[in-house]
């Protein structure tokens, strides 16, 4: 309980916090990571979401690396029994030095340690030694002393020589934290690395809306932050969370000078100055005398539609007053298309059926505004699409723009072979498509989510879930353990940090597994 120097404490305003990694971001009022090449990371702060504790795993973010503990878990001095004694730190620091549950995850799971029981599942309380296992197989006796169970503080006693040597492994050179073996740091104060301003930043690709910017990227920024503005303006424009070393500038005025500058945001802990300002000018709008040629006439009426082509731009005009021109075009099931009407030179809607001609959506916006509909398909089906001017609004010169963008729902259900394809070993009994529960088990939402997604899933009992999300190439791009239970069961994740793709977000608790896919923005 003595504090050394390797202890911040650090007064915040927020009174709470979840398994999302905030108390690790100075934008949530949390304290960045020292450098975790060469210090192992522990946040104590009120998780009050009812988790005891959580960590990364090797290879996870150095900004996020390390192990988070709820106050009244941590250490053996005003301690909450029946963990009390220290070992929900010594459990999760396992967890950062490569360890498993000792069940696996799942019902007679693999810990990837030769020298574990197998185990039916978590074991909970002190139960009576030695605990026998029928489920995976004859006379097992179950290791329910093992840090790596979920049992009381006062009956955890050991690791396995596997366990050790699978930790220890870590350490050799080549290993995931063999930085830790050179670290001459132990007993010295700590400074952190110097946060610098980005370099070498050029301005690309100005046009009369549009600017790229780049500099070089550093190797302990967390993200790089960037300001803006008009030089006649008073206000800068901010935009922050930059992951790479590069922006693109949209949405500008044309012929107009704009300043901006640049700054990092170090891993280590802190932000750089602003570097100095840089100044461009848009070039000046050409304006081309319109062309267009309306190449689907005759299709005034939906028995004359034209067939237009889905993901490109189609132009056309109405040429006269009362003037309707039809489309149509084909979609499998569980199509997600959007249908989009831009440049407008007048006041035009769009409406959208079945093959039945029952009228599905209508865009109906005033004045020169884009029209827009979004649909997911139930079934293979054909559908038009119709075009018209409001109270015979028409321009005999100037064209519209028509697309129809189609993309595989995201909403669609997750086969086996989709996980196995990428390595994802699927578990359980009697769940739906080939052991994995995709329906009543586990909800998504927002799906597609941008910063925040919440997970919703029915527990059989109560526990810590593991929650795992996984890239299209079968890598791990976040991995966290929070408490769930019947009246708490909906998991928060923050995915702000998280480039923006398609995933396989997984939760296990116990013998209970969830998989879905997961769009971010």
């Amino acid at each position: 309980g003595t504090a050394t120097n390797g202890i911040d404490r650090y007064r915040t305003s927020k009174t709470s916090w979840t398994s999302n990694d905030d108390m690790k971001r100075t934008l949530k009022d949390g304290v960045v990571a020292w450098d975790a090449t060469r210090y192992l990371n522990i946040w104590v702060c009120n998780l009050g979401s009812g988790s005891l504790g959580y960590s990364s795993f090797p290879g996870a973010p150095l900004s996020t690396d390390g192990v988070v503990i709820d106050y009244r878990y941590f250490g053996t001095m005003n301690t909450r029994a029946p963990f009390h004694l220290g070992r929900t730190t010594t459990h999760e620091v396992g967890h950062w030095l490569n360890l498993f549950h000792i069940w696996g995850d799942t019902r007679c799971g693999d810990d990837h340690v030769g020298d574990t029981p197998l185990h039916h599942g978590a074991n909970y309380g002190c139960p009576v030694s030695p605990a026998y296992n029928s489920t995976c197989g004859n006379n097992i006796v179950e290791m329910t002393m093992n840090f790596m169970d979920y049992t009381n503080d006062a009956c955890m006693a050991m690791f396995s020589n596997g366990q050790k040597a699978r930790m220890r492994a870590l350490f050799i050179q080549g290993g995931a934290r063999y930085s830790f073996v050179e670290s001459n740091l132990c007993g010295a104060v700590v400074t952190h690395l110097v946060c610098t301003i980005p370099t070498n930043i050029s301005l690309l690709n100005v046009d009369e809306s549009s600017a790229k910017i780049t500099w070089s990227r550093l190797e302990n920024a967390r993200s790089y932050a960037i300001e803006y503005k008009a030089n006649d303006a008073s206000n800068w424009i901010a935009v922050n969370n930059i992951a790479v070393n590069t922006f693109t500038f949209i949405n500008l005025n044309s012929t107009t000078n704009y300043n901006v500058r640049v700054k990092t945001v170090c891993s280590t802990g802190g932000e750089s100055e602003f570097s100095s300002i840089f100044n461009f000018t848009t070039n000046t709008k050409v304006v081309l005398p319109p062309v267009c040629s309306d190449n689907f006439e005759p299709n005034n009426t939906w028995t004359t539609a034209q067939p237009i082509r889905t993901n490109r731009i189609e132009k056309a005009f109405i040429g006269v007053a009362g003037d309707k021109d039809w489309y149509y075009f084909k979609a499998e099931a569980g199509t997600n298309f959007s249908i989009l009407l831009s440049n407008l030179p007048a006041d035009y809607d769009i409406k959208l059926y079945d093959s039945k001609l029952r009228l599905l959506r209508s865009s109906e916006n005033m004045g020169t505004a884009n029209e827009s509909i979004s649909y997911i398909t139930a079934k293979s089906d054909s559908f038009l699409v119709v075009v018209f001017g409001y109270n015979g609004a028409f321009d005999a010169t100037n064209c519209y723009s028509l697309s129809i963008n189609t993309t595989l729902s995201t909403l669609n259900l997750i086969k086996k072979s989709d996980l196995e394809s990428i390595g994802i070993q699927v578990y359980g009994e009697n769940r739906l498509n080939n052991g994995l529960d995709t329906e009543g088990g586990l909800k998504v939402f927002p799906n597609p989510a941008s910063e925040d997604v919440s997970l919703q899933i029915n527990p059989e009992n109560e526990s810590n879930a593991t929650i795992t999300l996984t890239n299209l190439s079968g890598q791990t791009v976040m991995t966290e353990t929070q408490w769930v239970s019947k009246s708490a069961n909906i998991i928060k994740l923050d995915l702000s940090m998280v480039p923006s793709s398609l995933y396989f977000v997984t939760v296990r608790q116990g013998a209970q597994l969830w998989t879905k896919k997961l769009m971010k923005n």
